[in-house]
């Protein structure tokens, strides 16, 4: 083809111009200039979401064994750690909450009948004072935020340091209402099982960022984790009710797809010992009222279609992190998305 020549009339400003590494300089109208280095900018990755869903775009067969690998690799750290959830299961008995019968250690036929057992409440005691003197320390009246500035020293960044302290104060008292009683309960269980730990995230459903604690129980692990940071994979538990998985889908947070009827999926240890302690059954028998069983897993994939790339434009191998959810039942994928930022 010929070449095609292209006269552009000015108005007498400045026009973009490239440099000898190709990057595109294009003059603004207070004497700036904005730099456009080769490959910012593709029609491609303009068109393209960051954080969407893509089990939207992969086939049935790519996340069938997306969801089939996760599930069967988090069952086996499940294995590998029951011998913990065993013992904070027996740990809960030496909280003596709960109400034992008399009992008869004589042997059966014995006459020797209403042995009381007594547990003492030394643990629970200890427990609790741990966890009011953290909740005084932690969770004062007037908010739990502190802004301190070790920068620069200025009355505006001073004013902008109160600034922020009310605000996040406010926010974490006034609109945020489940912080306090959630956190308080964490403390509980830091006292108890001497760990807890946050989940800080932006809830489509409240529209707005949350902190929720999430109980050992229920935060998956394999054992050769030596650091949450290098773990291959980070798993949470989450019970949700049909009602709310169906919101979601509504919502483009999940996958809109035909939901099955949820399984009576047997509780852990610790849940059952929960249940019988509190004198509740560890699973309902009705199963419109029964809850889905979701994992969510924070992991490295090298997903087909979104391999990362060399200098080369060849993949690299490199596994990259990505969020998923999958339905434990069915192993049903219902999100994946991108864990790193744009």
């Amino acid at each position: 083809p010929s070449d095609v020549e292209v006269q552009i009339e000015s108005d007498g400003g400045d026009l973009p111009e490239l440099d000898e590494s190709g990057a595109l300089n294009i003059p603004t109208d207070d004497g700036g200039v904005i730099v456009q280095f080769p490959g910012a900018f593709s029609p491609a990755s303009a068109n393209e979401d960051h954080d969407q869903n893509l089990a939207e775009v992969l086939d049935e067969g790519q996340l069938g064994l997306i969801g089939d690998d996760l599930v069967r690799g988090i069952d086996q750290d499940e294995q590998d750690r029951s011998k913990y959830v065993n013992n904070r299961a027996k740990g809960i008995d030496l909280l003596a909450l709960a109400l034992e019968s008399p009992r008869s250690d004589a042997g059966a036929g014995s006459s020797m009948e209403g042995m009381s057992s007594v547990r003492n409440p030394l643990l629970l005691e200890a427990v609790l004072r741990f966890q009011a003197n953290a909740r005084g320390e932690l969770l004062p009246s007037g908010g739990p935020v502190k802004v301190k500035n070790d920068g620069f020293s200025g009355v505006q960044i001073d004013q902008d340091a109160t600034l922020l302290e009310r605000d996040m104060n406010a926010y974490l008292t006034v609109t945020a209402t489940e912080y306090y009683p959630d956190t308080d309960k964490m403390l509980f269980s830091v006292g108890f099982g001497g760990c807890g730990f946050k989940k800080v995230y932006h809830c489509p459903l409240d529209r707005r960022p949350k902190s929720e604690s999430v109980d050992a129980k229920d935060l998956i692990v394999p054992t050769n984790a030596t650091h949450l940071r290098s773990a291959s994979r980070i798993t949470q538990q989450i019970q949700m009710d049909p009602n709310t998985v169906r919101r979601m889908q509504l919502l483009g947070v999940y996958r809109d797809v035909e939901l099955t009827e949820p399984m009576s999926s047997p509780a852990n240890a610790v849940d059952a010992k929960i249940a019988q302690v509190s004198g509740q059954a560890p699973s309902t028998t009705r199963p419109e009222d029964r809850d889905f069983t979701l994992y969510e897993c924070y992991c490295n994939l090298d997903l087909p279609g979104f391999e990362d790339v060399g200098e080369d434009g060849e993949p690299t191998g490199l596994k990259l992190p990505y969020k998923v959810t999958i339905d434990k039942d069915t192993k049903q994928v219902f999100e994946i998305r991108r864990n790193w930022d744009a």
